[in-house]
């Protein structure tokens, strides 16, 4: 039968290390109970680095002791493979070790890794002190950054170039049905196009409103019996700025001579 006089740390991490001490008065022999012929050492104490759980017997004259250690493998390669995605794409992983407390490179701690950054991250694997930790990579495809400006306002007679600035070698898709890298915008509304490389897509849009309409009315044409002065009035709407054909800047001009006047607001 087997007698238990045997003490050491039983618990091991897979390529760690300990030493098996016998608390017998008499020589030993260790052996390990899968070769029992096979003598490992005559020493009390006994240094062992099994790769898996192991039962160790001693010989003490006519009884046989023993002393199982536990090897505790931890999982290798379980983060994942590197990942090249699109500019602004969620990286998630999930990773589920039931028994394991896991720790991922931003601290979370639960089976779900979520990221926007680009770079190395890892998670870490623990179970009764044993750890083990894999890394993955984030990159993004390269794209070129593009604008279509920012909201405006245009005069209903007006018309807007909205240009992405980029080459032909991209895909262009216009809300309007366009495919060109340029478009004429010529009415209000939401503008927006979808530029494609072999990879990705990107969209950005623009809004176009008119400004309020401008309106200006002299009157008509006068006949008038000579004064040294007369005033001439405008009627405007949204106005802001006036110029006279005689250089004044007022909404109203004192006219003292024959002739046709403009007024541009």
């Amino acid at each position: 039968y087997l007698l238990q006089s045997l003490y050491g740390d039983t618990l091991l991490c897979l390529g760690d290390t300990t030493t098996l001490y016998s608390s017998l008065d008499t020589n030993v022999s260790w052996v390990e109970s899968s070769n029992p012929t096979n003598v490992l050492s005559t020493s009390d104490t006994f240094q062992v680095w099994p790769t898996i759980t192991t039962t160790y017997w001693a010989y003490a004259g006519v009884d046989t002791h023993s002393i199982n250690v536990h090897v505790i493998e931890v999982p290798t390669n379980f983060a994942g493979s590197n990942v090249t995605v699109c500019e602004h794409e969620t990286v998630t992983r999930f990773v589920e070790f039931p028994g394991y407390q896991q720790l991922w490179s931003n601290n979370q701690t639960d089976s779900l890794f979520t990221t926007v950054d680009s770079g190395y991250h890892w998670l870490e694997i623990d179970t009764l002190g044993c750890t083990s930790r894999d890394s993955f990579h984030v990159a993004f495809y390269d794209f070129p950054e593009y604008n279509l400006g920012n909201d405006t306002a245009i005069c209903f007679y007006d018309v807007l170039q909205l240009t992405t600035g980029l080459s032909n070698i991209y895909q262009f898709n216009w809300n309007t049905g366009s495919n060109q890298p340029s478009l004429v915008a010529n009415n209000t509304g939401t503008y927006w196009v979808d530029v494609t490389n072999a990879f990705c897509t990107f969209r950005d849009s623009i809004v176009i409103t008119y400004r309020p309409p401008v309106t200006v009315e002299l009157g008509n044409d006068s006949h008038l019996c000579y004064q040294n002065v007369v005033p001439m009035y405008s009627t405007t709407a949204n106005a802001t700025s006036f110029d006279w054909s005689t250089g004044a800047t007022t909404p109203d001009l004192q006219v003292d001579a024959s002739g046709t006047y403009t007024l541009i607001v």
